[in-house]
């Protein structure tokens, strides 16, 4: 329940290592600045960590794949119940589920409510014209309660200019309670730049195993250049599959690339920066995005980056200037631009040099913290 001093915020966001990686520094500062922080999350193995820092943690099972209705009306009716029972100051809702699920909830409970938009996702960015009937039905729905709920306790937030205008355009969010934060925040502090290891040069992708993000594209990529430049270059994919989003790639493809020499999987990582210290050219071939926090540290480590030119990638990358651009889905287009900055180490060192001056001034949690406090602050 809401302390009688401070002002209680409450993150609902699906999982709980999601809250680590991009909002745990933001609790933080939170707390600093004398709010109660509290998230509600499915539980897996950073309970300890999250309350460590001072963070009440209220488990709660979100399943994202599901589109169950009963199960969908049994988490509305127990989050209704949580809501009534903690009563926040403000509820900020990351990702669409969340955002959902409150939006719902809002029209029988006044509450103040901060939405994070961290990309729209598939149902509303995804052009495929073969989306069922019962997909096409989400959206339609989905798309009418946030036209139904919008009202001046709701803010909503945008990673970059493309959701921005869609969530004002297609969503009919007022323009006065929207607003474009790019990105979630970074701690440049922790990626120190560091002079280009010797030895081969190492090209990395750190994200999710998941086709959406394209990993089909790096793995084709890489079979060219290896093919080309025999072990001059090694391929580099750090991340988990995600079972629970239906794009994930099978473990088993992922060994099989491993096993015929195509790239190098390190899987999970807790030690992001010593994977980029370690890197000399970031890559994200995504065919969706936010606004890729992946990257942010990939610049906040001086690497250059290769990345397809899509929002959010867009919003971070100047093309020949910080990094290279490429067409989705373009595996010939996409070896073409890793190989440029392979056999040039001046290029791969300048760009590096903007990216870190890039993070300072734009996305580091300096500049995006007091944004997102500036934002609460307009709830109340």
């Amino acid at each position: 329940m809401e302390n009688n001093r401070k002002k209680l915020i409450l993150f609902i966001v699906t999982e709980d290592w999601y809250f680590v990686s991009h909002r745990l520094d933001l609790a933080k500062f939170l707390i600093k600045h004398n709010y109660c922080v509290a998230v509600l999350t499915n539980v897996s193995n950073f309970k300890q960590m999250i309350e460590s820092c001072g963070i009440r943690v209220i488990p709660f099972n979100i399943k994202r794949k599901s589109l169950n209705v009963i199960s969908s009306a049994i988490i509305l009716f127990k989050l209704f119940k949580v809501i009534y029972i903690e009563k926040p100051s403000i509820i900020h809702n990351v990702a669409i589920k969340p955002i959902l699920y409150s939006t719902i909830i809002s029209i029988f409970l006044k509450f103040n409510m901060v939405n994070s938009y961290t990309g729209l996702g598939y149902l509303f960015t995804d052009s495929d014209k073969k989306k069922n009937l019962l997909e096409n039905l989400i959206r339609f729905i989905l798309t009418n309660i946030f036209i139904f709920s919008t009202n001046n306790t709701t803010k909503s937030i945008a990673q970059n200019k493309h959701d921005y205008k869609y969530l004002i355009n297609s969503f009919g969010l007022k323009k006065e309670n929207t607003f474009l934060i790019k990105g979630s925040g970074v701690d440049h502090n922790k990626y120190s730049h560091y002079k280009e290891i010797s030895g081969p040069i190492i090209v990395t992708i750190v994200t999710r195993m998941l086709y959406d993000k394209g990993i089909i594209e790096f793995i084709n990529a890489a079979r060219i250049l290896n093919k080309k430049y025999n072990n001059k270059c090694i391929f580099h994919l750090v991340g988990s599959p995600d079972r629970h989003n239906p794009t994930s790639i099978p473990e088993e493809q992922i060994l099989q690339w491993e096993k015929e020499g195509i790239i190098k999987w390190l899987g999970h990582s807790n030690e992001i920066s010593r994977i980029w210290r370690n890197s000399h050219i970031a890559v994200l071939p995504s065919y969706r995005e936010g606004l890729p926090k992946c990257l942010l540290e990939a610049a906040a480590s001086g690497k250059p980056i290769v990345a397809t030119s899509i929002p959010g990638c867009r919003e971070i990358i100047q093309h020949n200037y910080n990094g290279l651009l490429v067409p989705v889905k373009d595996s010939f287009k996409l070896a073409i631009a890793i190989e440029y900055l392979i056999i040039n180490k001046s290029v791969r060192e300048t760009m590096g040099r903007r990216n870190i001056d890039l993070v300072k001034r734009i996305y580091s949690n300096d500049a995006i913290f007091p944004q997102i406090l500036s934002v609460y602050k307009k709830c109340f």
